[in-house]
């Protein structure tokens, strides 16, 4: 698959999809964000539907496998588990 990156416009054929472990699609997975705090954050996110337990949430990471905050599966087989074991680089 081909797309025009939206950064600089160059071409690449890198994407990651999500596989189970004998590398066939899986069902859809549902993740739990990852609520940042931030010193200008505050309630607005509320609007999204993204419950806050604080008054200084000011990024919210849907779909995240950062070391500072990995996305946990949240339904299916694989529920509780993080996500980075379950995205490939396929090129």
């Amino acid at each position: 698959m081909r797309t025009k990156s939206k950064y600089n416009g160059t071409t690449t054929s890198e994407f990651y999809c999500l596989l189970n472990h004998n590398g066939g699609a899986t069902m859809p997975l549902f993740l739990q964000p990852i609520l940042k705090t931030k010193l200008w954050g505050g309630q607005r996110l509320s609007e999204f539907g993204y419950q806050l337990d604080n008054d200084t949430t000011g990024e919210c990471w849907c779909v995240s496998a950062h070391p500072n905050g990995t996305s946990e599966i949240i339904n299916g087989p694989y529920q509780g588990q993080n996500i980075r074991p379950y995205l490939v680089r396929t090129s």
